[in-house]
């Protein structure tokens, strides 16, 4: 009579995974131990430690691989994900989406699925855009007056007495992008420009001055002279010269042989 070895072929092969070493025969006693491909696990907890007990005879039952999934992560207020399925598989990425009027507060730009229901990072973070949030306007004031505008808020702009809005309309609404547009809040001091109070064929030069400044019209004294009042005026705020004493101009007399 002759004893024989007791061996194991290899065990039935397995989808998406494989044993240690790939011999054509395993002794009496020998321990294999299964590990699934990335992005696959084995379900329903099976143990993947096998020994060869009996001629042909693994312990345990043959495990499966299962491809690693996950679900849609958490809903979060104020944000969304790219897309809207319910289960996605291993290696799959989404882009968190803020909704109109936040900004994503921690960076979070994708996330990828990297474990049963584990995806990388952190849940994003979105907050409610705000606008140049603490406003300081230079000869001017908003309304409402408030440290905080938050998005979608709408401010009306006024100036002091003498100063005017540069550029654009005076009520600004708080945009996505956290800006009140592509024009300054901004009040500029008013210039006077208004001739309209004295009589234009005798200006020589128009003084541009600003609110509150002091300026002399320059007459055409070939053809002109200063019967009265005063030529040198201030700059009010409606834009014309306030005079001491508006000046009347008179015609020269031109002598003819």
């Amino acid at each position: 009579m002759k004893c024989l070895r007791i061996t194991c072929s290899p065990p039935n092969p397995t989808i998406h995974g494989q044993y240690n070493g790939s011999q054509h025969s395993y002794d009496y006693g020998i321990i294999i131990v299964l590990k699934c491909n990335i992005g696959y696990y084995v379900s329903n907890n099976a143990i993947t430690n096998r020994k060869c007990e009996a001629k042909d005879t693994w312990s345990g039952y043959d495990p499966v691989c299962q491809r690693i999934t996950c679900l849609q992560p958490n809903t979060i207020a104020n944000r969304r994900y790219d897309s809207s399925q319910t289960s996605y598989d291993f290696g799959s990425v989404m882009s968190p989406i803020c909704d109109e009027g936040y900004n994503m507060a921690n960076n979070v730009i994708e996330r990828v699925c990297e474990g049963i229901n584990k995806w990388s990072g952190d849940d994003p973070h979105c907050t409610l855009v705000a606008c140049n949030t603490h406003v300081s306007i230079g000869n001017g004031w908003l309304t409402p007056n408030q440290q905080n505008y938050n998005y979608n808020t709408t401010v009306e702009l006024s100036c002091h007495d003498g100063y005017e809005v540069k550029d654009g309309p005076s009520r600004r609404t708080c945009l996505e992008d956290g800006s009140w547009g592509n024009l300054p809040l901004q009040c500029i001091k008013i210039i006077c420009n208004d001739t309209s109070n004295v009589s234009h064929e005798s200006i020589n030069k128009y003084p541009s001055i600003s609110f509150g400044e002091v300026g002399n019209v320059t007459y055409n004294y070939s053809f002109f002279h200063l019967k009265d009042g005063f030529t040198e005026g201030n700059c009010s705020a409606n834009r014309r010269f306030s005079w001491t004493k508006s000046p009347e101009i008179g015609k020269c007399l031109v002598d003819t042989f």
